[in-house]
């Protein structure tokens, strides 16, 4: 992990019938672009506090682990946290999340009245 310069950081939410979270971060080689799971967390909960907890252990364990980039998707939980536990990264969304935030708010509010300038944006989606 000492090269590890961007983690991502990616939870998937509702995904069993127990209603548990599984939280992975990924580290994002430097050279090849490509990305491996370096550590997991499963938990009943989703609050910023119990991944703060786990972010925390991460670092205390491996004291090389200092991204400068943590890339997310928009999720206020995650967000918190790094922000609590690495004060020094930067944090990114993924360009997914962004285009769909964008499109959804945008689409909400696509009618008759159509902006100009928004209509130019629109079509640039």
């Amino acid at each position: 992990m000492k090269t590890a310069r961007v983690l991502c950081l990616d939870g998937t939410h509702r995904m069993n019938p127990i209603v548990f979270h599984l939280f992975t971060i990924i580290m994002h080689h430097p050279t090849t672009g490509s990305g491996y799971p370096i550590a997991f967390l499963i938990s009943e909960f989703k609050r910023s506090s119990t991944l703060k907890r786990w972010l925390d252990f991460l670092k205390n364990e491996n004291e090389n682990l200092i991204p400068d980039i943590f890339m997310i998707d928009d999720a206020g939980e995650e967000i918190k946290a790094i922000e609590e536990s690495f004060l020094d990264s930067s944090i990114f969304l993924y360009y997914f999340y962004v285009l769909h935030s964008w499109c959804r708010r945008l689409g909400h509010k696509h009618g008759a009245n159509i902006d100009p300038n928004k209509a130019i944006v629109w079509q640039d989606l």
